[in-house]
């Protein structure tokens, strides 16, 4: 049955490019919170939150470390993936003003 599964070349193509658009998503997501991270982390050093700065700088360390981990597991996704969020990063820029709450998913949970 295994055999019968794997010589429909239709099923693997088709695996295969879901595999690739579900790691090409999580390393955009990974560049949307570095970038989040980094403007929390000069928010919180502006608001001069010693504590704060320190606990994002660990959060940004661990999604820099997702991120090389993944870009050195499949080295032609991270590239595309670079240049798609550069783009978007051009095309539509950061908005001067956040929402109150806005970093609450990075709310440390006890």
């Amino acid at each position: 049955m295994l055999n019968l599964r794997f010589k429909n070349n239709w099923f693997v193509t088709w695996y295969s490019y879901r595999f690739a658009w579900f790691h090409f998503t999580s390393l955009l997501e990974t560049y949307y919170q570095r970038d989040e991270l980094r403007r929390l982390i000069r928010w919180a050093h502006r608001k001069k939150l010693p504590d704060v700065r320190e606990y994002y700088l660990r959060l940004l360390a661990d999604v820099e470390m997702r991120r090389l981990k993944k870009a050195v597991r499949h080295p032609q996704l991270a590239r595309i993936a670079d240049l798609v969020y550069y783009i978007y990063v051009v095309l539509s820029p950061p908005p001067r003003f956040y929402p109150k709450g806005a970093a609450a998913k990075y709310r440390l949970r006890n």
